[in-house]
């Protein structure tokens, strides 16, 4: 580390760190496991809920740091899944996948407590397993609609660690409080030509600070801070990679810390900072320069995973229309839907916000009253605004229907291609505004798949063929009824002759459009609202995973010839969630600060994209994900998990334990997005009870209630 008598002598760009410490890792020797945050929990727990989080499966894994090779003590609250009082629950724990103990559960929440050997305990990271006897989904043994596999639920986890000391590291005015034998560990890309630069202080001459900075392609570089003062770290070496900064307050000879910060036992850390001497490209973002000169027409195809679609090279011709339609249109490679289905993903439309912001989750929540839609802001703006679907979720118990001038939702509407030109046709004619939004939600491909015969030209049905009926597909997810590889086959087939119809109803709309002479006066855009899988990763149909046939959707925008806006496809990873201020952009509508995306147009223009990730999740089963061009991190019940995604598009290769420092990296991005579940009230929440036998029988139809 060389030493610098002024750090703002030298013009320099930076990223200053200090800000960013609710989001590092911060590691002690642990005396709880923070089952709100979840950052030690590594694979078999759901989602956190108000005062406890339940293990799910059979299996559950975490992690905690000691200082010291000492016995050590775990104690835990918890309570079974009970589900027949013959029946105990057993919790088998194991410490470095060594047996430690078994435990027989009471049948309500208690106390328990488990030795851990020091023969078995790591100076470090240590990994908890929990094993259980038994999991159950309280869907299949009660008056319940939750059907998530648990087993034992937990109110708190804590250590009793031999030798710990009960400090913690401290954020006070943009300083960084640190005690002995901790880690603060910050995970970034470097850029060329820079450095990290940093104050540290110390008043106990027996300490010191240690920089460590790890990549996965490195070995590590380790520096100690023996002196107060300006320090300055080079990073050429690692420019471009993903790295660790870890930074530690050590004593120079082995002592017992003091119980938290009194005795001046603590180093300081100030402007942290990645600073750079290299230019900097300052983005020069391309402007629409016709604010409200045209309509909107914005068709959705429902379950549309993009890799089914011959434009985006499926071995089938499934989209012969769509095809020819990218001739004249920009494309979007990899788009992703926010949410795997329909509610949560069109609320994310709706709003530009995340599900855990606008509060649409499930069947029995409602789109969040105060969060405002576009469809309320193009209506204030004086943009006529009009919804044609038949889909039971756009009736007005769950708010997606909020802002719309009128609705056309008569039977038709979602399928078939008279209606909807009918629709259209009758705003055309009673409607002289010069802007307009139309949006259209076509259910196809979405199941059952049972399209026209004349659509179904990929495959034969097999001998002894299973449907997929509603039931059937339900029974599969469940893991009740097992397809062989020729009828998953089959399943297939009908998935992709439902595409077919599915171009087709397009085609016959976009005619339509050219025909009556408002396509010129408009601008084309299709997409869909989520994917869907066919047993890729052990799961059918959608909701439950964020792996890309739940979430990777085709996007297609078509301009009037005369803007002379030539086809392009882009690369670039892109999310539904940037679609509403794209919306407005168009419109000329502002929106600063009202929405989590950002507008498309600059990059459509030519413009370099600014984001250079997506997030996606489904909080029905506490999945998440975060997607860029190169690699994909995810985390679900099952565990972490992370993809070279630019090798490996099946994501079948999981390399979390190979390269830790990009998992890490990515665990980082994650945790500015774990947002809770909105709170709930009476504002948010749908009666069940209350919806017609129509909406209901509609609702089962598409598997979306049993």
């Amino acid at each position: 580390a060389t030493e610098k008598s002024d750090a703002n002598q030298r013009a320099f760009t930076h990223k200053g760190l200090i800000r960013e410490v609710d989001n590092a890792e911060k590691l002690y020797a642990t005396k709880r496991v923070d089952l709100e945050r979840g950052d030690l929990l590594l694979k078999g727990w759901s989602g956190f809920e108000k005062t406890h989080r339940w293990a799910e499966g059979l299996e559950s894994e975490f992690f905690f740091i000691a200082d010291a090779k000492r016995k050590s003590t775990i104690r835990f609250k918890c309570g079974p899944m009970a589900y027949d009082k013959n029946v105990r629950q057993k919790i088998r724990v194991y410490l470095n996948s060594q047996f430690v103990e078994e435990i027989a559960l009471s049948s309500g929440r208690d106390e328990y407590e488990v030795s851990l050997p020091s023969d078995s305990l790591k100076d470090g990271r240590n990994i908890i397993t929990f094993k259980y006897s038994y999991a159950k989904k309280p869907c299949e043994i009660g008056d319940s609609k939750d059907c998530r596999n648990l087993s034992v639920l937990f109110e708190r986890i804590e250590f009793d660690l031999a030798g710990s000391s009960d400090a913690q590291i401290e954020l006070s005015d943009d300083i960084i409080r640190q005690p002995p034998n901790t880690h603060l560990d910050y995970y970034g890309k470097i850029p060329k030509e820079s450095a990290l630069c940093f104050n540290f202080d110390v008043k106990d001459e027996n300490l010191c600070g240690v920089v460590k900075l790890i990549s996965d392609e490195s070995v590590p570089e380790i520096f100690r801070i023996d002196s107060s003062g300006f320090k300055e770290i080079g990073l050429s070496g690692l420019s471009n990679k993903i790295v660790k900064l870890s930074f530690l307050t050590k004593q120079k000879e082995k002592r017992i810390a003091t119980s938290g910060m009194s005795g001046k036992q603590y180093g300081e850390w100030k402007n942290i900072s990645i600073v750079s001497t290299g230019k900097k490209k300052t983005p020069t973002l391309k402007k629409w320069d016709f604010p409200g000169r045209y309509d909107i027409i914005y068709i959705v195809l429902d379950a549309f995973h993009a890799r089914h679609s011959s434009l985006y090279g499926y071995h089938r011709k499934t989209t012969p229309f769509l095809d020819k339609l990218a001739e004249e249109s920009v494309v979007f490679e990899e788009m992703f839907a926010n949410a795997p289905y329909t509610l949560a993903s069109t609320g994310t439309l709706f709003t530009s916000k995340y599900s855990y912001e606008h509060g649409l989750i499930n069947n029995e929540s409602r789109l969040n009253p105060l969060v405002p839609t576009i469809n309320e802001l193009f209506s204030d703006a004086g943009v006529s605004t009009y919804l044609i679907a038949g889909h039971p979720y756009f009736k007005e118990t769950w708010g997606l229907s909020r802002g719309f001038s009128k609705i056309f939702d008569q039977p038709g509407s979602s399928s078939d291609v008279g209606t909807v030109i009918n629709a259209i046709r009758q705003i055309y004619n009673s409607d002289s505004n010069e802007r307009k939004f139309i949006y259209v939600h076509l259910m196809p491909p979405h199941s059952p798949y049972f399209p026209p015969k004349k659509y179904r030209i990929f495959m034969d049905p097999p001998d002894g063929r299973i449907e997929p009926t509603s039931e059937n597909l339900d029974r599969i997810e469940s893991g009740k009824l097992k397809l062989n590889d020729e009828q998953l086959r089959y399943f297939v087939a009908l998935y992709d002759a439902n595409i077919l119809m599915a171009d087709q109803i397009v085609k016959g709309i976009f005619d339509y459009l050219r025909k009556s002479k408002i396509l010129e006066q408009s601008i084309f855009i299709l997409t869909s609202d989520h994917g869907e899988a066919f047993m890729q990763h052990g799961k059918i149909q959608h909701n439950t995973t964020v792996f890309d046939e739940m979430i990777h959707v085709p996007f297609i925008v078509r301009f009037p010839k005369e803007l002379r806006l030539f086809p392009i496809r882009i690369n670039h990873v892109s999310s539904l969630i940037d679609i509403a201020p794209t919306l407005s952009d168009i419109f000329g509508i502002p929106c600063q600060g009202m929405f989590s995306g950002v507008s498309l147009i600059p990059f459509i223009l030519g413009s370099d994209p600014l984001d250079d990730y997506i997030y996606a999740e489904t909080l029905l089963t506490n999945a998440r994900t975060i997607r860029d061009a190169t690699y994909k991190y995810m985390e679900s019940p099952e565990g972490q998990m992370l993809f070279k995604i630019s090798e490996d598009s099946s994501e079948s290769r999981n390399l979390i334990d190979e390269l830790p420092v990009i998992a890490g990296y990515y665990r980082q991005l994650m945790r500015s997005h774990k947002g809770e579940r909105p709170a709930e009230s009476p504002a948010n929440r749908v009666d069940m009870n209350k919806l017609s036998d129509e909406t209901i029988r509609k609702l089962k139809e598409l598997g979306y209630v049993k």
